[in-house]
């Protein structure tokens, strides 16, 4: 039995794949706290935990278990799983995740970044499927992504493929600082998921804030679009969850600002929501050779 495990800066999810595989019902889903102050010793016990109760929860035993794969949302190296930096837990530097979990079970452990392993599950299940090439992007408090390249995710020599909200903008800052949930925050105190009605009512700092999140995660697809030349680029996250009203405008950038032919690339929402790290990395443990090789 495989267990996957997706661990955030508020909440350790995990879950074990189902007889149906990709795109079925999980097994023995477990969602338990983080609660980043603990420490790393104690979050650490907490996802090993996690990672038993979901084995029991779906009917097997220690010795039933045959490989880990762990989810974070920070740079990791993946011929080793050492997690090098994790920006939402405290401490998490340098840590040899990989190696600790195989210490503990003797099984294989697969560690990535979380929204590689969401692109992962929309190739595998979601919105991707049927492409060959297609690049995963994840609007939330922070700005992620993901690629498949000839049917097989990419990391990137060092692991850090896909960290497209520290790319630099005109002003020599990060695009995340200013096209994301926390610039959303920050520059104008409102919340991702009030954007849409406060538009509507017609207040100012909203309509303000919606033109200039457009304009500016527009062109940073349409770049993604021009660099990259996907079959397809899937958003998700939690500015994605506002449909059409946020999307399409962005399609009309990529189609408007892109280069040549990639102004062809069309954009989907994301299929899956909470489960998709967990999904895709359960999809991987199931097919190791999709992640390719690295050094």
């Amino acid at each position: 039995m495989r267990v996957a495990v997706d661990l955030g800066g508020t909440k350790i999810l995990a879950a074990a794949e189902g007889p149906q595989g990709p795109g079925g019902p999980l097994l023995g889903r477990t969602k338990l706290p983080t609660d980043g102050s603990r420490g790393r010793d104690a979050i650490l016990e907490t996802l090993m935990s996690a990672v038993e109760q979901t084995l029991e929860a779906a009917g097997g035993r220690k010795d039933d278990l045959e490989a880990v794969g762990v989810c974070v949302p920070g740079a990791v190296i993946p011929s080793t799983g050492e997690v090098r930096d994790c920006s939402n837990l405290p401490g998490w530097t340098h840590v040899p995740l990989g190696q600790l979990l195989r210490d503990r079970w003797g099984v294989p452990v697969t560690v990535i970044n979380d929204a590689r392993a969401a692109c992962w599950a929309e190739y595998s299940s979601g919105a991707g499927q049927g492409t060959r090439n297609m690049a995963f992007v994840t609007l939330s408090t922070g700005i992620g992504a993901g690629f498949v390249f000839d049917g097989k995710l990419y990391q990137g020599s060092r692991g850090v493929a896909g960290e497209l909200g520290e790319t630099r903008d005109e002003t020599g800052g990060t695009n995340e600082r200013r096209a994301s949930g926390s610039a959303l925050a920050a520059q104008f105190g409102l919340r991702a998921e009030d954007l849409r009605s406060l538009c509507e009512a017609g207040d100012p700092r909203a309509l303000e804030a919606y033109s200039l999140l457009v304009t500016r995660i527009g062109r940073l697809l349409a770049n993604l679009a021009t660099l990259v030349d996907p079959d397809l680029i899937v958003v998700g996250g939690g500015l994605s969850k506002l449909g059409p009203w946020f999307l399409d405008p962005l399609a009309d950038t990529i189609r408007r600002e892109s280069y040549s032919l990639a102004s062809q690339t069309p954009l989907e929402a994301a299929h899956w929501s909470e489960d998709a790290g967990v999904r895709g990395l359960l999809d991987l443990l199931a097919h190791p050779d999709s992640l390719g090789r690295f050094p």
